[in-house]
């Protein structure tokens, strides 16, 4: 399942989706994989594919029910569509939602060292 998110997402993408129990797989032609395991098994697991753009980032999300070198289920249409996928979808919206809506901290960097200003008062 497919979706766009305009705009700047609020952290960077390791960061945000780690707090959604996502990890890193794999990089290919400027796409970004991530898992999220279900079980403590491997598969059933999530895989997401990251894929940035100038005005926002792409999400596609679709299930992995078994490792693809054992008659993956990169064919089946309940993979990509159904309920468990919109369900996890609208989990990744909302935690997305949820950090924008967060205020952002600033902290002023001094160009003194630490010696410098200690020794100026």
């Amino acid at each position: 399942m497919r979706h766009f998110i305009q705009g700047r997402l609020p952290k960077q993408i390791h960061t945000l989706f780690s707090g959604l129990d996502y990890y890193f797989h794999d990089i290919k032609n400027d796409i970004l994989s991530m898992k999220c395991v279900m079980h403590e098994r491997p598969f059933p697991r999530f895989h997401l594919y990251i894929r940035r753009f100038e005005n926002g980032t792409e999400l596609d999300l679709h299930i992995d029910q078994e490792h693809p070198h054992k008659n993956g289920n990169h064919e089946e249409e309940w993979a990509y569509e159904g309920p468990i996928i919109k369900k996890e979808l609208k989990r990744i919206l909302k935690h997305i939602t949820y950090l924008r809506e967060q205020p952002v901290a600033f902290t002023m960097q001094s160009k003194k060292s630490f010696f410098k200003i200690l020794m100026s008062r």
